[in-house]
């Protein structure tokens, strides 16, 4: 007799069967699985189940081959699965004896060249992403190495290790990131100022690759930090004013970094236009006030004979907003000294209006 085999996603194999004996002896049975081309199909997995719910469950070895032992004979359905997709279902009977069933989709009559494209369809995305996944857990593996090695404090070996990751994949902008980061920690342990420069330049390109695949703002904000310490202040500015451009949102602490990256480098003037740009981007952040003040007394000039500072009026209006909005801030006291300082007027507005002192 000849069964009818139903196709309910992709057939991937056919069986031709003998008339079925049925009786409660117990039976074993036993094959391989191979798909259009002949080959094994390894890590399938072949489940036998009747209609009282009794399930027998086999995977396929290196070669294809599955055994399920202890069967008791009748009525079962066979289905077939391969990483996860279901590929075949039908109904089997099963005889008290060894028996031998060969699935091969290379011998399948039945299928249409539909069926036979749809299954070999399947099988090239299962190890695509087979494959896909396995070189995932190899690039995490690097990646928890890298991480030991910058915690262990060797920036150096963090470097091999992301070069490595980097150069198996070049396609995943992360590898290019975090080799930036790790690149700029060894520059910053450098000893001479031409290792330094080198480094950082080092890290600039790599952050250049990872922007090149997905211009995130976030590595345009760090690739900003590296030009400047490169000594590249313009090309620094840029990328921290691409940084604000890709992400409006947080456009204030991307110039409020670039305010405080120019004045580490001593280009005051960089520094306060930086710091305008992030008190314009969100006037109700006091740091960039404070931070603006500071700079500014980077222009203040001292009598000889009095020893008087005498800073720019910008100044105190700058530390005089940062009291307003954080009267009680981390920078309150150092804002009302540099204030004292310069002889100007703290202003405050606690109470009902303003006063001064």
């Amino acid at each position: 007799m000849k069964t009818q085999i139903r196709i309910l996603t992709v057939a991937v194999l056919a069986l031709l069967l003998a008339a079925p004996a049925f009786s409660q002896a117990v039976g074993n049975l036993k094959g391989a699985v191979r798909d259009t081309d002949g080959k094994p199909m390894v890590g399938a997995v072949v489940t036998l189940t009747n209609d009282a719910g009794k399930k027998y469950e086999a995977t396929t070895d290196e070669k294809g081959n599955y055994s399920i032992t202890g069967i008791v004979a009748g009525e079962y359905t066979l289905t077939l699965t391969q990483n996860g997709v279901p590929a075949f279902n039908a109904k089997l009977p099963i005889k008290a004896a060894n028996e031998v069933q060969d699935l091969d989709l290379g011998k399948l009559g039945g299928m249409s060249a539909e069926q036979r494209k749809q299954a070999e369809e399947i099988r090239k995305k299962n190890a695509e992403i087979a494959k896909e996944n396995q070189k995932i857990q190899g690039l995490n593996q690097l990646l928890a190495q890298a991480k030991q090695a910058e915690d262990a404090g060797n920036p150096q070996q963090a470097v091999q290790i992301l070069t490595q990751a980097a150069q198996s994949d070049p396609t995943r902008d992360l590898l290019w990131a975090r080799l930036a980061e790790a690149q700029k920690k060894v520059a910053a342990t450098a000893s001479s100022a031409t290792d330094k420069k080198e480094g950082f330049g080092a890290a600039v390109e790599d952050y250049k690759k990872a922007i090149a695949i997905k211009p995130l703002p976030g590595y345009y904000n760090n690739m900003g930090d590296a030009m400047a310490r490169a000594g590249d202040f313009q090309a620094s500015m840029q990328a921290f004013e691409q940084a604000a451009t890709a992400d409006p949102a947080n456009a204030a602490m991307y110039y409020y970094n670039e305010g405080a990256v120019m004045t580490n480098a001593g280009k005051t003037d960089d520094a306060v236009a930086a710091f305008d740009k992030a008190i314009k981007a969100n006037p109700q952040q006091p740091e960039p006030y404070y931070q603006k003040g500071v700079a500014l007394l980077g222009k203040a000039t001292v009598d000889p004979k009095s020893g008087a500072v005498k800073a720019p009026p910008e100044a105190a209006e700058a530390f005089n907003k940062y009291l307003e909005l954080a009267p009680t801030g981390p920078n309150a006291q150092n804002a009302k000294d540099m204030l004292t300082s310069m002889g100007a007027k703290i202003e405050t507005s606690f109470g009902k209006g303003k006063k001064s002192k």
